[in-house]
């Protein structure tokens, strides 16, 4: 649950500001988050195969793997970000300290791998945040079907911030 958390912070804390802006990939700031999620203790979990669910352990498995190829995409993008900043071919004149308004001038081929970046992170966590809550609800019936005296895991979706952490 601590990964799909993680996911939804950076669809939430930066992402959906600018999911439809065409110039997203220069407007979204550089973006870290200092949290190291839980991870699936499978060496412990092998007992799963032996229920009525045993691919629940690779689907589990599978959502792993998706957040961390997110986290991945993430720290490319934000590569990318910073080696677009550095490019001497690009211009770059902040407009307005407080709001971060800014123009920066850019040829195609100098923005072309911070799009990609850009787009593939946006890519990522839109297909890895269904992916890692059907594991989640997996893993409830299987609690569920073993222990139905427990209380049920929720998740708890963030609503989008206006002001961006970054």
């Amino acid at each position: 649950m601590s990964q799909w958390n993680i996911v939804e912070e950076i669809r939430v804390g930066l992402l959906e500001r600018a999911r439809n802006d065409s110039d997203r990939f220069a407007k979204l700031p550089l973006y870290h988050f200092d949290v190291y999620p839980t991870f699936v203790p499978f060496a412990e979990l092998t007992f799963i195969l032996e229920t009525n669910d045993p691919n629940a352990l690779q689907e589990m498995h599978l959502a792993e793997q998706s957040y961390h190829t997110c986290a991945n995409a993430l720290k490319l993008r934000n590569d990318e970000l910073a080696k677009f900043y550095a490019n001497p071919r690009v211009s770059h004149r902040i407009l307005d300290f407080e709001t971060g308004a800014a123009l920066t001038k850019a040829d195609p081929q100098d923005t072309f791998f911070l799009r990609k970046a850009t787009d593939g992170l946006y890519t990522c966590v839109d297909r890895t945040l269904p992916r890692l809550a059907d594991a989640i609800k997996k893993v409830e019936q299987l609690r569920r079907s073993m222990f139905p005296e427990k209380k049920p895991l929720q998740l708890i979706h963030n609503s989008p911030v206006s002001a961006g952490i970054g």
